[in-house]
């Protein structure tokens, strides 16, 4: 007995002790699946992800609940214009997109009577593929689509509603293009619609929207070597306008339908610039390359700057005058031309130039500028500071666009990729 007691007592107390290593054991692995969750959720904030998912059950959605709880008429399920005005710098979302552009009224949801705005802000939700119209005039936001997009990395916006998304496949590494239109008025129908999408070819390489949304170039490849490619938006009627030997180019489509080509290039190697005429790649620069340009829709104007922005930029007004100096350190990409008759250009201009071994860094975006908008008068050869953010907000100005009025510019920021539109007058 008193041996069975003694194993009695020893299963107890091993008992005893397996249990409060096991509570021992739980609660470790619960503060470090927590503290795991609060690095997680810092590092989600950083980007911008730091929220809820989004819901189906209002017209914008827990997402933008989150986002924009500031404004009454989200909060509230409601499309309606907001009372308040945006302030002049205006974030309009904490999450990444994919890609912007302004939308006519006629394809809009911002009211044309509103004060000197024709133009919507549409943009595309990087992660859900949502498509979303923001007033600039209003603050008002409205969610258009409900139709889930997963991991949208690039979308172009036609001025008439047309949709262009791309993203990566991830079991053949191709990219994937598909096109479609969102022009539909929650306002009216007060639910978001289903976006319909037509696959385009994949594993194109670089694509440009035209300026009136119906068309689409893009370069793909067809051995030997590659193609440009035009056709209308959802992919019919293409034709091969011409072949071209490498993949390496920027397309530009202006307003004036002009299309401009321009090769890839490093810092400090020049790149040679080209127009497309009737098939054929005329020099936008006789007798030679430039870094990086701008040309002006049309215009004879061009802006020149460096790939790394450490270099002042110039204009050239037309074929017959030399190049003006412009008194500002910055890169034609963070440029925008302003439309009407007169030669003004908009830039973002980095408060600190980056340092020469800094410069492959941030072009490979491992580093960050912080930018502040300056006017320029090209004929005049002149720069005044527009707008300074100051310490409220330190953004990399990338992918500017000006709405065809001259009111607003939309931009993205290179950190974060989260959307932004600048009021350029002051009142």
């Amino acid at each position: 007995m008193p041996a069975t007691s003694r194993t009695s007592k020893i299963l107890r107390y091993t008992l005893i002790g397996v249990i409060v290593l096991s509570l021992a054991g739980l609660l470790s692995w619960y503060f470090f699946l927590r503290n795991q969750g609060d690095v997680l959720r810092t590092q989600d904030e950083g980007r911008g992800a730091g929220i809820a998912p989004p819901s189906f059950g209002g017209i914008i959605g827990s997402t933008y609940d989150n986002i924009v709880e500031s404004i009454s008429s989200l909060a509230n399920g409601n499309s309606a214009e907001a009372p308040a005005q945006p302030p002049r710098l205006w974030q309009i979302t904490k999450t990444p997109v994919a890609g912007m552009g302004f939308v006519s009224p006629e394809f809009g949801t911002a009211s044309s009577t509103a004060r000197n705005v024709l133009y919507t802000v549409r943009f595309v939700e990087r992660g859900t593929g949502y498509v979303f119209d923001a007033n600039p005039a209003s603050g008002a936001l409205t969610r258009l689509t409900n139709t889930l997009v997963p991991r949208v990395y690039e979308a172009f916006v036609g001025i008439n509603g047309t949709l262009i998304l791309r993203g990566l496949d991830e079991d053949t590494s191709f990219v994937m293009t598909s096109a479609g239109l969102a022009t539909s008025t929650p306002t009216s129908i007060k639910e978001p619609a289903a976006l319909s999408l037509i696959t385009l070819p994949q594993d194109i390489r670089e694509l440009v929207l035209s300026p009136s949304g119906e068309e689409v170039l893009y370069l793909i490849e067809q051995s030997p070597g590659f193609s440009v490619v035009r056709s209308a938006w959802n992919g019919g009627d293409s034709e091969r306008v011409m072949k071209v030997g490498v993949s390496g180019w920027q397309i530009r489509w202006l307003s004036d339908d002009r299309i401009i080509l321009t090769q890839h290039t490093a810092d400090g190697t020049s790149a040679h610039v080209y127009a497309l005429e009737s098939g054929r790649l005329v020099p936008l620069i006789p007798g030679g390359g430039a870094l990086t340009l701008l040309p002006r829709a049309g215009s004879p104007a061009i802006l020149y700057g460096s790939v790394s922005g450490n270099a002042a930029l110039a204009a050239r007004i037309d074929e017959k005058t030399s190049a003006v100096p412009i008194p500002v350190w910055t890169t034609t990409d963070k440029c925008v031309w302003a439309p009407g008759t007169e030669l003004v250009a908009y830039c973002a201009v980095p408060r600190v130039l980056p340092s020469a071994e800094n410069v492959r860094a941030k072009l490979r975006g491992e580093i960050y500028s912080s930018d502040t908008w300056w006017r320029i008068d090209v004929r005049a050869g002149r720069a005044e500071s527009m707008y300074d953010p100051g310490g409220n907000a330190d953004i990399d100005v990338e992918n500017p666009m000006i709405d065809a009025g001259g009111n607003y510019i939309a931009f993205t920021s290179a950190r974060d990729k989260t959307l932004w539109v600048l009021r350029i007058g002051e009142e």
